[in-house]
C-alpha cells in the first residue's frame, strides 16, 4: 500500500525550499514513493532513480553503525526517528554527499502502518568541515607531540654533557642542593681532577683529549654504585655525589678506586696515554651545611691532593 500524500505537506514545500530541505515519503515496505522537487535540486540526485528503493539500498557508508542499527529498530517498531546521517554517491556529479533525515510513521484510519513521511537535508559541507577540522586537530596534536618530545630532549640536553653523556654542572648544582635539603643529610662529595690531561691535549691533540675524557667518565661512572651519581662539571673535572655515605673511610675508598681506575693506560691508536686522578673528599656530617660550603671543602681537599703529589685522595678536615 502506498502512503498517502496530503496537500498540507505539499504546501510546506515552499518553506522547506527556503531552508534547503526537502520532503520524502515511503510505503509500508520502506520504499521511497515521493520526493519533493527540491531534493533533486539540492543533491543532484535523480528522483526517478531512487523511487521504489529503500534507504539501505541507497547508502554507501553509515556514519555510525550503531546509529543505523538503532534506526532499523525504530523502523521495525514504527517509531519516529531524528537526525539519521548517512552518505550516498552522487548521481549527477562526482563524489559523495552526506544526508540528514528525520521521519514520522504514518498510520491509516484503521491503525494500519502505511509508511514514513519526513524531511531531508544536505549536510555535506558541514560533515566535510568537521572532517577538515578533525584532520587539522590531528595534525596539530601530532605537531604538539613532536614539540613536547623536542622540549624534553632540550631539557635533557640542558642537564647533560654532550661529550661524555654524564650530567653537567647545572644538574650537579640541582642534585647537591636536593641531597642536602633533608633534615639529616648523609652525603659524601668527591671532587675529581685528571692529572696530566693538559700534556695529552698538547702532545696528541684534542681528539686524544676527548677520548681521555670519555674513557675517564666511563670508568668513574662504572664505580659510582646505585646510590651515587657522577657529573662532569667542566674541563677535566668530575664530581661523584654519594647520597648514602656518611663514612669517611668508605668515601676515601671510593676515591682510591677512582684513582686506581684512571691510572690504567688509555689507548689512543697505538699510543698508550697515561694520566692520573686527584680526589678531594668532603662529608656533610651531622652539622647542617650548604652546597657552597660542602663544595668549598671538597675543593680544598682536592688542592691538598694536588699539592701532595697528585694521583691520591685527601679528605677535608671536618
Amino acid at each position: 500500500m502506498t502512503a498517502p500524500t496530503s496537500k498540507p505537506i505539499r504546501d510546506l514545500e515552499d518553506f522547506a525550499g527556503i531552508a534547503s530541505d526537502w520532503f520524502w515519503e515511503t510505503d509500508a515496505d520502506h520504499r521511497f514513493t515521493y520526493f519533493s522537487p527540491r531534493m533533486e535540486e539540492v543533491t543532484h540526485m535523480r528522483i526517478k532513480d531512487i523511487l521504489g528503493r529503500r534507504r539501505d539500498q541507497q547508502m554507501t557508508l553509515v556514519g555510525d553503525g550503531q546509529c543505523f542499527k538503532d534506526h532499523l529498530d525504530d523502523l521495525n517498531n514504527r517509531r519516529p526517528f531524528r537526525n539519521l546521517e548517512y552518505r550516498v554517491s552522487r548521481q549527477m556529479a562526482e563524489g559523495h554527499l552526506w544526508l540528514r533525515v528525520s521521519g514520522n510513521p504514518v498510520f491509516g484510519p484503521d491503525g494500519a502502518f502505511l509508511g514514513y513521511r519526513g524531511t531531508g537535508h544536505d549536510v555535506t559541507e558541514e560533515k566535510e568541515s568537521i572532517a577538515r577540522l578533525a584532520a587539522m586537530n590531528g595534525a596539530l596534536a601530532a605537531r604538539n607531540h613532536e614539540l613536547d618530545a623536542l622540549r624534553r630532549e632540550l631539557e635533557l640536553a640542558a642537564f647533560e654533557d654532550p661529550l661524555t653523556g654524564l650530567r653537567n654542572r647545572r644538574a650537579f648544582d640541582s642534585a647537591i642542593a636536593e641531597a642536602l635539603s633533608v633534615r639529616e643529610p648523609c652525603v659524601a662529595l668527591l671532587h675529581i681532577d685528571l692529572d696530566r690531561f693538559k700534556q695529552v691535549n698538547d702532545t696528541f691533540g684534542h681528539p686524544a683529549g676527548d677520548m681521555v675524557l670519555v674513557t675517564a667518565a666511563a670508568r668513574i661512572n662504572a664505580l659510582c654504585g646505585f646510590s651515587n651519581e657522577v657529573f662532569r662539571i667542566g674541563g677535566d673535572e668530575f664530581t661523584l655525589l654519594a647520597t648514602e655515605c656518611c663514612d669517611g673511610r668508605q668515601a676515601i675508598q671510593h676515591g682510591q678506586d677512582i684513582v686506581d681506575a684512571i691510572a690504567e693506560p688509555i689507548m689512543f691508536g697505538d699510543d698508550p696515554l697515561s694520566i692520573g686522578a686527584s680526589v678531594g673528599v668532603a662529608l656533610s656530617g651531622a652539622v647542617p651545611t650548604s652546597p657552597h660550603r660542602l663544595i668549598a671543602r671538597a675543593d680544598v681537599a682536592l688542592y691538598t691532593a694536588k699539592k701532595e703529589g697528585r694521583s691520591c685522595v685527601r679528605k677535608a678536615v671536618a
